[in-house]
């Protein structure tokens, strides 16, 4: 999104992160139901175990949710690499976000994979206050005296859950860090989406009520142009009770 000189003065980073997903939302919402339905059509259940149909719909839900992508109505955000998975980054400002699926323990935004590039990804700075962000360079992103917020420091986590009445719900979140097994994320900023826009829709999002330290921020140049592994490893590492090999302590899960 693009804003004049005297709106990118007055201009936060939550309310152009708001700006840049209000958009997206229905395209969200309607891959997402499509990837889901997909796989519960053709999905052979009855392969598996129980907690392993749910290790295995979630990452393929992710797949599947990637393959279909390209042929969304979005002209604004693409797939950001070649992992298979959902993935995105908005062409304008460089904003990355990846998909994961809802921690089934505390029905929040779940913790990081265990390998370093993930860890980091979680680990974000607080939000950018007002006058503070830098723009896009005049020469790839200026259009009649307008401009881009640079974001491409900036990586989020898009959350799905599945709803009892067969729906989803979807909420954007910036993590504070990698978090811990049993534990709610900490995050600085969340935004729930919806699958439509009314004419009427205000822009609102939600950040913590905490202050968090940064961590690894120097870091976060250095790794987020290396792949993010995908939500498999994350939904194994939080194994419901259900699972005949959960016998492990949570603090050696958390390390494995």
């Amino acid at each position: 999104m693009l804003y004049t000189k005297e709106e990118f003065s007055h201009l936060d980073e939550a309310h152009a992160l708001t700006d840049l997903l209000t958009p997206i939302s229905p395209m969200l919402y309607t891959v997402l139901t499509e990837a889901r339905a997909d796989l519960q059509t053709r999905y052979p259940s009855d392969l598996f175990w129980e907690h392993q149909n749910r290790q295995n719909l979630s990452r393929m839900v992710n797949q599947r949710a990637a393959r279909l992508w390209p042929d969304s109505d979005s002209d604004s955000w693409a797939l950001s690499d070649h992992t298979g998975f959902l993935h995105l980054r908005e062409t304008a400002t460089g904003l990355k976000m990846i998909l994961r699926k809802v921690d089934p323990i505390t029905r929040h935004v779940p913790k990081s994979n265990a390998t370093k590039t993930n860890r980091v990804y979680f680990s974000q700075r607080n939000c950018i206050g007002v006058g503070r962000l830098n723009r896009v360079s005049q020469g790839t992103l200026f259009d009649e005296g307008k401009f881009a917020p640079d974001l491409s420091s900036i990586g989020l986590v898009c959350v799905w859950d599945e709803l009892l009445d067969e729906g989803i719900a979807i909420t954007v979140y910036k993590t504070s860090s990698p978090g811990r097994y049993g534990n709610e994320n900490p995050y600085f900023f969340k935004y729930e989406l919806h699958d439509s826009l009314p004419e009427d829709t205000e822009l609102k999002y939600t950040a913590s009520e905490n202050e968090y330290v940064d961590l690894l921020p120097d870091l976060l140049e250095d790794y987020t142009g290396q792949p993010l592994d995908d939500d498999s490893k994350t939904e194994s590492e939080n194994r419901t009770p259900d699972a005949p090999y959960n016998n492990e302590p949570p603090e050696h899960r958390i390390h494995e």
